[in-house]
């Protein structure tokens, strides 16, 4: 073969695996992104609605308890890192059961699912 032929050959080798590579790199940063922004949302959220609890801006608290299982059930379809999952689903429980709410049929398999609680700082006595 010409040494022409086969540098165009490897030339145009190169650059389809030069951009299969860089197209998954480049989209495994994006989904890590989104997946990153959607954990913070989910914190983001369920820190209003502890605010919310104190007694201020009722409706909007009702509005925000109504989204939450619907919210909270997304979380494994978006969220690949499972240690994300766990900690977003222990702070949903955690807010069911210190506001002494019925948790929603839809979030129950999910709470079930969810290994045993860490425990939290402060929860932990002090030496």
């Amino acid at each position: 073969m010409k040494p022409w032929k086969t540098a165009i050959i490897c030339f145009v080798i190169g650059l389809i695996t030069g951009s299969l590579s860089s197209f998954f790199v480049v989209r495994h940063m994006t989904n890590q992104f989104f997946e990153d922004q959607y954990v913070i949302q989910c914190y983001d959220y369920l820190n209003v609605l502890f605010h919310l609890k104190s007694g201020k801006e009722q409706a909007l608290l009702e509005h925000m308890e109504s989204q939450l299982p619907l919210f909270m059930s997304g979380v494994p379809n978006i969220v690949h890192d499972q240690e994300k999952i766990n900690s977003i689903l222990w702070q949903a429980q955690r807010y069911y059961e210190e506001n002494a709410l019925d948790v929603p049929d839809s979030l129950q398999p999910l709470f079930d699912k969810l290994p045993p609680r860490p425990p939290s700082a402060c929860k932990i006595p002090a030496d």
